[in-house]
This record gives C-alpha cells, sequence and structure tokens, in this order.
C-alpha cells in the first residue's frame, strides 16, 4: 500500500482556494467547485509527480491570488511582503551559509536593496499621486520606441562593433577568412529579436497604466545601461578573441557600492523626468540613439576595412601545399625560436619538476638574468628581431618614421641578412608584420627566396581545428557580451560564468579553480599543436646548404590548466590530487614558488607545455642527424607580472610620482644551444633579448650592417650600463603613431632580480 501525497496535497490547496474565493456564492456553485477538485484528485492520482506537482503549484497560485483579491489593499500588503522579506534575506542568509565570501555577501545584501524598491516605489507614486488629481494614464510610444531601439543598438551593433574594431585581426580565422561583421549581425538579430521583437509583443498586450510602466522601465533600462557600459568594467584586462578574460571580470566592493547608488540616482532621475518631464526624456534618449548608431556605423566601416586589407596582405601556411622547415644534414642551421610570453623565471622549477628536460634540452644554455625592453609584443619585439638599434628608447629616437616601419625593419633584419648571405630562409608569423594582428608578410616580397607563412590560428592543416564551435559560440556570445557588459557590477560574474556566458553547451575551457577545468583552450591548442607538429612539416637534405628559420610560437602565450603531471592537454583536468602533493614548485636551489592562484597556475602550465613541445622537436632533429649542427635560440619577447616573487616588487618615485612594479614582467626567456655544445646549465651574465641578432649571426656572418639603417648589427651596446625600459599601451590599434605612448620608465642594470638595481626614470 502507498499514497500519493502530491495529488491529495494539490486537492487541499485548491479546495482552500474555492473556499476563499466563493465565499458568498450560491451552494450550487460551491458543490461544482468540490467536485471538479475531487475529480482531478481521480484523474491525477497515479499521473507522473511532475505533472501532478505543476497543476499543485498552480492551485497554489490560485490561493494566494484569492488571498490578495479578499484584502482592501492588496498592492500595499504585496509590496510590504516583499520588503520584509528582503529584510529577512539579508539579514538571514549570510550568517546561515557556510564559507560564504564577502562578495557573495554584498550580493546577498544588494539582493535585499532591490526588494526593497517596489515599497520605495510605491510610496513615491503615492506622494506624488497626492500632488495632483488622478487622470488617465496616457502613453508615450515614442519614448517606449527610443529606448528600446537604443537598447537593441547598444547591444547589438555598438559593443561587439567596438570589441572587434580594437583588434579585427583576432576575429579572422587565416584558413577560413570571413569578415567579422557577421558576427555584429548576429548580435543584431539577437537585439531586435529580445527588445524590439518580445520586449514589444508584451508592451502591445498591455493595458495603459501597464505601458507607462513599461515606458519608464525602458527609458531608465537604456540610460543605466549606457553608464554600465561607459563608466564601469573598463579594466577587466586582455580579453581572447572568444570573449574570455586572462582572469576572472570582477570589481572592487567599492566599485560595486558606487555603481549601485549611480544606478538608484538615475533610476531616481528618470523617474521625475517620466512625471514631469517626459518631453525632455524622450530628447534625451533619442540622442543617445543618434550618438550609438553613429559610433557603430564608424566601428562597422573600420572593421570592413581592416579586414580587406588583412585578406590581400596574409598568406597562411595552407597555400602552396603548406608551410616546410628546410633543414640541411651537412651545412649550417640556425634557428631562431621565438616563444611569446615565455617567463625566463620559470625554467630552473619547470625543469626540476620534470628532469628529463635536461635531457631533452642537452646542449643549451639558459640565461636567467635576462631582461626585455617591453612588457608586450609591440614594445619589446623590435629589439629582439633587431637588436639594440630598436629598443624603444632609439625607436621614439627616429621619430620622423612611423612605428610600423621600424617593425617591419626590425623583422627584416636577419632574414634579410641570411638570405643575402646564401642561406636557404623561412619565417613563421613575424609578429606584429605590417602592424597587422594577422601578420603582413608582404614585407619580404622584394626578396622572393624568403619562405613567409602565417601557421597560428588555423593557418596549418595540422594544426587545432575547432572552426566550427568556434562560430557557434562568438555568433551567441557576442550579444551575451553586451548583456554582461551593460549590466550592473554585481551581476556580471553571473551573467560572465567563468567565461561561458551562460551558454548551455561549450567546447571552450572552463576554469573553475586553479586545479580544475574542463573543455580545451581554442586560443592554446591553435599554437600547441604547431609546436607539436613542427616535425612534421621538417625536411631534411643533404646538399651543403645552410638554412635559417625565423618562427613565433603562442604557446606560452595561452594561459590553459593541462592534465598535470604530463601536462597534456584534456577536457576534464582534475589536478587537486597533484597539486595537494606539489603545494610549492621548487628550483632544487632552495627557492620556492607557490602556484595559489589561477594565472600563476595556468601561466606555469602553458610555459611547461611549451618547453616540452621544445624539447621533443629537439629529440626529433637529434634523431634525424641535425641537432650538432644546427643553432637554436629561445627567446621571448617578454615575461608576465605573476606576483610569484614578493622580494621583485619594485616601488620608486621621482619628481612625485610614485609607482609599483612586479619586474617579473621584463624576465624574458633566453636559452641559446650552438653547434655541437652539450650540457644544460645557467649562465648568470647580464644579457637582454637583444643580443639574439648577434648570437644568431656570430661566427657566420661577417660584420653584418642593417640593411634598413647602415648600422653595424655587432656592438658593445651593454657596456653602457644601465638598460631603458618601458611599459606603454600594449595595443597597436591605439599605439601607432611614430613614437609610442607615454609610459611608465625604468633603467635596470646588472642582476635584474634585485629591486636594488631598478630605478623609476618617471612617465613621458
Amino acid at each position: 500500500m502507498s499514497i500519493n501525497v502530491l495529488p491529495i496535497l494539490m486537492t487541499v490547496i485548491n479546495l482552500l482556494s474555492a473556499a476563499i474565493y466563493l465565499k458568498g456564492f450560491p451552494l450550487r456553485s460551491k458543490l461544482q467547485t468540490v467536485g471538479m477538485a475531487l475529480i482531478f484528485l481521480v484523474l491525477l492520482y497515479d499521473s507522473p509527480a511532475g505533472l501532478v506537482f505543476y497543476w499543485t503549484l498552480n492551485n497554489l497560485f490560485s490561493l494566494v491570488k484569492n488571498i490578495f483579491h479578499k484584502l482592501k489593499n492588496p498592492k500595499l500588503v504585496l509590496v510590504i511582503l516583499i520588503s520584509l522579506s528582503g529584510v529577512l534575506f539579508g539579514l538571514y542568509m549570510p550568517d546561515r551559509i557556510a564559507d560564504l565570501t564577502e562578495k557573495k555577501k554584498l550580493l546577498i545584501m544588494a539582493g535585499a536593496l532591490v526588494l526593497q524598491l517596489p515599497l520605495v516605489l510605491y510610496i513615491l507614486l503615492r506622494f506624488f499621486g497626492k500632488s495632483r488629481p488622478k487622470r488617465e494614464a496616457k502613453t508615450n510610444g515614442r519614448l517606449y520606441f527610443a529606448a528600446v531601439l537604443f537598447l537593441t543598438v547598444l547591444t547589438g551593433a555598438l559593443i561587439p562593433s567596438a570589441l572587434i574594431h580594437d583588434s579585427t585581426a583576432e576575429f579572422v580565422d587565416v584558413a577560413d577568412p570571413h569578415s567579422p561583421l557577421r558576427y555584429v549581425l548576429s548580435a543584431c538579430c539577437y537585439a531586435v529579436g529580445t527588445f524590439l521583437v518580445w520586449f514589444g509583443i508584451f508592451y502591445r498586450l498591455s493595458d495603459k497604466p501597464m505601458r507607462r510602466i513599461f515606458t519608464y522601465g525602458m527609458a531608465a533600462l537604456a540610460v543605466i545601461a549606457a553608464a554600465d557600459y561607459l563608466f564601469f568594467g573598463t579594466g577587466y584586462g586582455n580579453i581572447s578573441s572568444l570573449l574570455q578574460f586572462d582572469t576572472l571580470p570582477e570589481a572592487g566592493r567599492k566599485e560595486i557600492l558606487l555603481n549601485l547608488l549611480v544606478i538608484a540616482a538615475i533610476a531616481a532621475v528618470m523617474l521625475l523626468l517620466w512625471r514631469k518631464k517626459e518631453q525632455l526624456a524622450l530628447v534625451l534618449v533619442t540622442a543617445m540613439c543618434l550618438a550609438v548608431t553613429g559610433m557603430s556605423v564608424i566601428n562597422c566601416v573600420g572593421i570592413a576595412r581592416d579586414y580587406t586589407t588583412l585578406k590581400a596582405g596574409t598568406k597562411t601556411a595552407q597555400e602552396d601545399h603548406g608551410a616546410r622547415i628546410p633543414l640541411s644534414k651537412t651545412g649550417k642551421n640556425v634557428i631562431v625560436m621565438m616563444m611569446d610570453r615565455a617567463i625566463g623565471d620559470l625554467v630552473p622549477y619547470l625543469v626540476e619538476e620534470k628532469p628529463e628536460l635536461r635531457e631533452l634540452l642537452d646542449g643549451f644554455t639558459y640565461y636567467p638574468n635576462c631582461i626585455s625592453f617591453a612588457q608586450a609584443t609591440n614594445g619589446a619585439s623590435p629589439a629582439l628581431y633587431g637588436g639594440y638599434e630598436y629598443t624603444p628608447e632609439r625607436i621614439n629616437a627616429r621619430a620622423e618614421l612611423p612605428l610600423v616601419a621600424k617593425q617591419n625593419e626590425a623583422l627584416r633584419l636577419m632574414p634579410v641578412l641570411f638570405d643575402e648571405a646564401g642561406y636557404q630562409v623561412t619565417v613563421f608569423d613575424p609578429p606584429y608584420a605590417g602592424y597587422s594582428e594577422i601578420p603582413d608578410l608582404s614585407i619580404y616580397d622584394d626578396h622572393p627566396d624568403i619562405r613567409a607563412w602565417n601557421t597560428m590560428n588555423g593557418g596549418m592543416p595540422v594544426t587545432f581545428n575547432n572552426g566550427e564551435n568556434t562560430e557557434k559560440v562568438r555568433s551567441r556570445n557576442f550579444f551575451a557580451y553586451s548583456i554582461f557588459k551593460m549590466a550592473p557590477l554585481a551581476v556580471q560574474p553571473v551573467l560572465y560564468n567563468k567565461g561561458t556566458y551562460n551558454m548551455p553547451e561549450t567546447e571552450l575551457q572552463i576554469i573553475s579553480s586553479a586545479s580544475e577545468a574542463t573543455g580545451l583552450s581554442h586560443t592554446f591548442m591553435q599554437s600547441y599543436n604547431v609546436l607539436q607538429h613542427l616535425g612534421d612539416i621538417t625536411e631534411f637534405d643533404t646538399e651543403e646548404e645552410n638554412t635559417f628559420l625565423m618562427m613565433t610560437n603562442n604557446t606560452s602565450h595561452e594561459p590553459t590548466l593541462l592534465s598535470e603531471p604530463s601536462y597534456e592537454p584534456s577536457a576534464a583536468v582534475d589536478n587537486r590530487s597533484y597539486d595537494a602533493d606539489h603545494a610549492q614548485r621548487s628550483d632544487g636551489n632552495g627557492n620556492a614558488i607557490e602556484l595559489w592562484d589561477i594565472s600563476a597556475m595556468t601561466h606555469y602550465h602553458a610555459n611547461m607545455a611549451a618547453l616540452l613541445g621544445i624539447g621533443r622537436y629537439c629529440d626529433f632533429l637529434r634523431e634525424n642527424g641535425v641537432y650538432d649542427n644546427t643553432r637554436i635560440i629561445v627567446v621571448s619577447d617578454h615575461g608576465r607580472p605573476l606576483g610569484l616573487h614578493p622580494d621583485r616588487i619594485y616601488t620608486g618615485e621621482v619628481n612625485g610620482m610614485k609607482t609599483t612594479l612586479d619586474t617579473m614582467g621584463y624576465e624574458c626567456l633566453l636559452m641559446v644551444k650552438d653547434f655541437g655544445s652539450t650540457g644544460f646549465g645557467p649562465d648568470e651574465q647580464f644579457m637582454t633579448n637583444a643580443d639574439t641578432p648577434t648570437m644568431a649571426m656570430t661566427g657566420l656572418l661577417e660584420n653584418p650592417v642593417n640593411p634598413a639603417t647602415g648600422s653595424p648589427v655587432f656592438g658593445d651596446y651593454k657596456s653602457e650600463g644601465e638598460q631603458h625600459v618601458v611599459d606603454t599601451e600594449y595595443r597597436i590599434v591605439f599605439n601607432n603613431g611614430n613614437t609610442f605612448t607615454a609610459g611608465n620608465w625604468y633603467a635596470v642594470r646588472s642582476d635584474i632580480r634585485d629591486v636594488e638595481n631598478w630605478s623609476f626614470l618617471g612617465t613621458y
């Protein structure tokens, strides 16, 4: 025997609702209602619980509705109950939930305050209602339409187009190029459907008083959305082409409170305008519509122009049957491998954790005391490729030339000199060639023997291809990103939801902690697979012809969580046990680092994967008999400030200006394997990544001269003592004049790991 509780509960609620509703009705009506309730009890007694639960809640809603209909002032009772529930929610919840963070407590309190708004609004309406006689509710369809049109253009056109226009090339797949404007079109469709169609349906189905409320709500929402987008949540840092930030976008408590106060102030002002000066509100919202429309058109025109330039000036490794790396078994081979954002400081920790790296990298000398000249590629890479003539200070000194010309000169220096010396030259992915995110390979057109390719971002058939999922994510998430940007700071983390924007199914990597993740990082996999498949595109020649390869790879640039201890990509990463056993990583010399946050851990993983990939390629060269006759330089353009060494945080002051700097951002990677060298170990001499051209050419090219300036490449530039480095704007869309934009300048000398050897020069 069993008793089905839900149908009985449903019937009891139904009878209570009927008793309240039918009070004063004749007996016949009451009997009919009771009979119907009993019939439903029989019919639904053995029905699935989900169906009965639905009917139970439906009857519960009817019961509450009937109770309120019997009250003298149901609206007042409702707003008082909502207010009390907010008070109880704010007082009770924070102390009852274990391990509640301060930010979550703040969010609960914000929710409790929001629940006070109906009561406040009720009082305000009662107050304003007494100031003048009650009149028939009039609707202002023009104000409503202007508000929803503004929200449509803001979320569907302006926010997506502004993000794409900042770096158009990042949203172009070089293997299958299409204009990024299709993502703007997709976001526009979502916006039109949401604000114009669905909100329009609700508006049309409403009566006149409700339309008045709709009009005020949409007008206030329009101004609030504009304020949130323009003034709040603007410092979240780098964002990928799949709309994922490097770190979780979370605002501080003060900024959240300020944001809530601004929202409340806007709501109050718009309420006054709605009640007193509705025409002025219409003018304001209409002007906003015209402004966002104009800016959207400008952005879209810029995107179309950038895409046309990109498509005309790029060549991928899929053309001409794919890129190849020619190496000679009898001649000399020189490989310069730039690993973007590889952090030199991590090398001893990586090697200590993975001792096999010593064998894979046998012959390399590691330079731990190596500095870069900037913390980003645009300021740091010219010196790496072109030598000391292209440090930021010397680039700025040649103010008569645009930055793009000097970047191209630096990228051409080694390939042109080796080409003119009779070497077979290959170039992969020269960064910011033509000041384009997708390198413009036409900078080598005047030397047809130089073979140049773009291999990353889908440019090689062997690389990770997730194009269909990328299109799906971008087509949907650009509109979701717009909603995120126009939302109050307190709810932005919920809308962002670890980079998924609450997408039900996604193949992106979602990192839940420093030890757990699901899915794969698309940007990491694009670069990682190029590194993994270098052996597949390498060709060996027995003829005595020298070769030179200059390549860029971003494996170390794209932080990701990998499966430990293999450090390989996995769709489900759970490193909790391994990380608990390796709470600290040691360098074997008594120094240890703690990878306490997601950024530090993911950068460590990316650098480990990069070093293992390089080591495996070296082993491949060794197996094919070309390792000893190959000089390999592995170098990075800059490091990354991860806060792993508190003693390397420099604080300085000059002329009343103060600065704080994590010097790890300038600790670039430099490892060199010369012809026939053996062993693996450090060399503590002071180095910079501008030594790269000299190290590549020494003993091979006699007295090389920069083909662009006529200046000698070799020179004792470090004899000048201190080197000057800068922290300047990293985005070339904003930093593309003749000199770098103003930034903090520092002087560094001797041991870069000692903050006493750093000094602040000022901001200029």
